[in-house]
């Protein structure tokens, strides 16, 4: 049984190497700030929410394809610029950001007639929700292995760069004169630590969990104690605001992992930080004034989890609120930042692969990446049915010469005795790891403002590895490590760093770490070397970038035709009820027939349209005075409206939009309430009355 399973995960991993086009832009170069001008401030929130149809990333085979969305996806920029010197901040929500879409980014930028911002002047961050489209990678054993289905959607990547990029245009467009604030708290029972016989490797280790009791909360996978003390729950909070004191922006820097949603949700959702991110931008909204923009931002989360307990709608709303509650608690108690000199920075493009320390002699990477055993058995909050057959933490070989320290490669443990000819293995055959297929090197960025820092890390970083980057820094500029802020998932995806004690147990972070015991130790030097040097950008790039994502192919709404048919039951990590946890029964839905939305094959050669909606988008409407008013929280920006595909025809296709009532306003009167739609070619709004006591399955007619 185990060859013929081990038979089987060889037969999924035969994906084809890296082929197909290659992707090639223009490097942007910056353009001239005036060194006298005041500090100003903007923010944006764009739409990236694409059709369903697309596979989901980040939970690879186990993933699904989106029939919809719960939550809608969103690029948030903030904006700022002085005394000679630009910063862009713009969070995503999206599974990983990988470089080439920076790239395209600020090419797109440049192309249309936006500001002129050269890449090193823009951290671009994911948030690293699991129910955001792949198959956008710019490295083919991400297309290949991040999703469901393998491929490299050349239409998907395109509209993220317009809509990225509009958010920036839109965010400089929107700048005024400004102030910047900083704050910071600590926010208990939102994370666990969960690799913590990993983390306990760490000399330093003992200093934390020596520390006074916090809470435990009720969680849903089984682990010490000591686990809740294993984080850093800092959030640091960057307030912008005008010099009227009215919030322009906050950006949020919180570490942990943005997956309270199972694998099996098959609608796209921002998860716990788009709730966050949601619900304290309404809750920060004063009368009058314009809604601020929140942008939140991971840092080093590679091995915390949030304190989910089921994985469903509960969770991500529960865990969502806390945190904004925190945001906006900590947005009237930052302290005020000295802007007069303007940003210092140092930017580089770092090699990762085959790189040694500029600060210890003997201390390099691998030179060819590789995954380790208990990767293919998931992290221990979520194991994957490989566990069971022994891909699990702890399973280590002889020691290698080739920088991977003890590490077994993934697909040929000890346990499986499959030899290959000529010396080869099974990962080095059938899994899509070459020097063409993974990213070699990463953008890597320290940035500075009065005594603040900031840090962009490429790809998931261990909190005790974070920690000493951080004090590494705060020693190299001068300042207090809780004044250095790391911001993960920045820039590059090259999936996780550990420290080299966390390396040597091979836990599921480890054995992710797929360059080798000193990944963490390199990267940790180069970001000190940095920090201490922040004279500008280094230009070590071409004219030109190029990246080669793999095989092309175009995911969409034709992707559903072949699925059953769904109802509002059919989405039951979603449409539960938050007292009993039952699925909701009989819930308002209203149906419509449409065209087969597509992404758009090309776009204006200046400027941007002000909406690409390809997704319809519903709310709730209750009648009164004489009229119908919006309810709140029953639209886009809520939690209460699933929208999503039913069925798909030749030139056709069916959607729904079902909406999840609160407690407060059931039973539903008839006529009381109305479901409105705008259709995905943006028609004129459409209606369906509710009506009996709970539900009438209406199809559409016009809105009177």
């Amino acid at each position: 049984m185990i060859f013929r399973f081990c038979f089987a995960l060889l037969v999924m991993l035969s994906l084809s190497a890296c082929a197909g086009p290659v992707l090639r832009g223009n490097v942007v170069r910056p353009g001239p700030i005036d060194v006298a001008a005041p500090f100003v401030a903007g923010a944006a929130r764009v739409d990236i929410t694409p059709p369903p149809g697309i596979p989901m990333g980040g939970h690879a085979l186990s993933g699904k394809v989106s029939r919809g969305v719960w939550t809608r996806l969103y690029a948030r920029a903030i904006f700022m610029e002085g005394s000679g010197s630009r910063l862009v901040l713009v969070s995503t929500d999206l599974w990983a950001f990988p470089a080439g879409l920076g790239d395209r980014v600020v090419e797109v930028l440049a192309e249309r007639g936006g500001p002129t911002i050269g890449r090193e002047q823009v951290v671009f961050a994911a948030t690293h929700t699991h129910q955001s489209p792949g198959g956008f990678a710019t490295s083919n054993h991400y297309n290949q292995m991040a999703s469901r289905h393998a491929g490299f959607d050349e239409r998907l990547f395109e509209f993220l760069a317009d809509r990225i990029a509009k958010a920036i245009h839109d965010a400089r467009e929107a700048s005024v004169a400004a102030t910047l604030s900083v704050g910071r708290t600590t926010v208990a029972g939102l994370q666990v630590n969960r690799s913590l016989e990993a983390f306990l490797m760490n000399p330093e280790a003992r200093s934390l969990i020596g520390a006074p009791a916090v809470p435990t909360p009720e969680i849903g996978f089984p682990v010490h104690p000591d686990a809740f003390k294993a984080v850093d729950p800092g959030l640091v909070v960057f307030r912008l605001a005008s010099i009227t004191d009215e919030t322009l922006a906050l950006a949020a820097f919180f570490a942990v992992h943005n997956t309270t949603m199972s694998h099996a949700t098959e609608l796209y959702t921002g998860d716990f930080f788009g709730v966050a991110a949601t619900s304290a931008e309404r809750a920060l909204a004063g009368s009058g004034q314009r809604e601020p923009v929140v942008a939140l931002f991971n840092g080093a989360e590679g091995d915390v989890s949030p304190t989910w307990r089921r994985q469903d709608s509960r969770d991500a709303v529960r865990l969502g609120e806390m945190l904004a509650d925190a945001i906006v608690s900590l947005s009237g108690m930052t302290q005020s930042v000295d802007t007069a000199g303007g940003f210092r920075f140092a930017y580089r493009i770092v090699d990762i692969a085959d790189a040694c320390s500029p600060r210890a002699a003997g201390i390099c990477t691998a030179a060819h990446a590789m995954a380790g055993v208990a990767a293919g058995g998931g992290a221990e909050d979520g194991r994957s049915g490989f566990w069971e057959l022994g891909w699990r933490e702890g399973v280590t070989g002889p020691p290698r010469d080739d920088g991977h320290g003890r590490k077994q490669p993934v697909i040929d443990p000890p346990f499986v005795p499959l030899h290959l000819p000529f010396g080869l293995t099974p990962t080095q055959l059938f899994l899509p790891m070459g020097d063409g297929d993974v990213p070699r090197s990463a953008p890597i960025g320290v940035y500075s403002i009065d005594d603040v820092a900031l840090v962009t890390l490429p790809g998931e970083f261990t909190t005790t590895l974070g920690g000493r980057i951080a004090r590494g820094v705060a020693n190299a500029v001068g300042s207090d490590p809780e004044r250095t802020v790391l911001v993960g998932l920045a820039n590059e995806y090259l999936a996780y760093f550990t420290t080299p004690e966390e390396y040597d147990a091979q836990h599921y972070e480890g054995a992710s770490t797929i360059y080798g015991r000193w990944a963490g130790r390199v990267v940790l030097d180069v970001i000190v070397q940095l920090a201490g040097d922040l004279r500008g950008y280094v230009d070590e790039r071409p004219a030109g970038f190029k990246y080669h994502p793999g095989d092309r192919e175009e995911f969409g709404v034709r992707s559903l035709g072949d699925r059953p048919v769904a109802t509002p039951n059919h989405f039951e990590a979603i449409a539960v009820d938050p007292s009993d946890g039952e699925l909701m029964q009989g819930l308002p839905t209203a149906c419509w027939i449409d065209g087969i939305a597509t992404l758009p094959g090309s776009y204006p050669s200046s400027g941007f349209a002000d909406e690409i909606s390809v997704t319809p988008r519903v709310r709730i409407q209750r009648a009164g005075g004489g009229g119908w008013n919006d309810v709140e929280g029953a639209d886009d920006k809520g939690f209460q409206i699933m929208v999503y595909g039913v069925e798909v025809e030749a030139t056709n296709s069916t959607g729904c939009g079902t909406w999840m009532p609160p407690e407060e306003v059931q039973p539903i009167a008839a006529d009381e309430y109305r479901i409105m739609v705008r259709r995905t070619s943006m028609e004129p709004l459409a209606c369906a009355v509710v009506t009996g006591d709970r539900v009438r399955f209406a199809h559409l007619s016009p809105c009177s």
